[in-house]
This record gives C-alpha cells, sequence and structure tokens, in this order.
C-alpha cells in the first residue's frame, strides 16, 4: 500500500518543474516514504529515490529540507532572543 502511494506522489511530481513543487507534495513525500520503511519496503524505496526520472524531486527535496533547517534554527534564534528579552525587562522592573 506504502509503495503504490509513494509512486503515486512521484508520478504526479514528476511532471513538476522544481518551482512548481509545493510544500505539501514535500510532505506527502515524506510521509509515503515514511511508510515504506515502516512498512519493510526499503529496497523499493531505494530504488524510486535513486530512478534518474526522479531528478527534479531530489532537487525540489533537498531545497525543502535546507528551508526546514533554516527555519527551524529561524525559530530556535527568536526563542532564545525572546526569552533573553524577558528576562532583561524582568530585571530591570
Amino acid at each position: 500500500m506504502a509503495v503504490e502511494e509513494l509512486q503515486s506522489i512521484i508520478k504526479r511530481c514528476q511532471i513538476l518543474e522544481e518551482q512548481d513543487f509545493k510544500e505539501e507534495d514535500f510532505g506527502l513525500f515524506q510521509l509515503a516514504g515514511q511508510r515504506c520503511i515502516e512498512e519493510g519496503h526499503t529496497d523499493q524505496l531505494l530504488e524510486i529515490i535513486q530512478n534518474e526520472k526522479n531528478k527534479v524531486l531530489h532537487s525540489a527535496l533537498f531545497t525543502f529540507d535546507l528551508i526546514e533547517s533554516v527555519l527551524a534554527r529561524v525559530e530556535e534564534l527568536i526563542e532564545i532572543k525572546t526569552k533573553s528579552t524577558s528576562e532583561e525587562n524582568i530585571g530591570i522592573k
């Protein structure tokens, strides 16, 4: 089931240009890939990922992964700054 779901997502994504690849597509791919792993279909997942026809998908996934990493770091820095500002305000009063 998971492999078929992943293949369906891949087919839809293969017709997209990299700039048309949306965060939703990334999420669906990630979820389906995780299900493949959980159901023991790692060989099939690897084969799908290595398929040259999925080159745009590779690039888009890498881009979204980088964006998620940067976003997580920015959120972490905002939290640190907010906490620091709150502590300074408490110390001033």
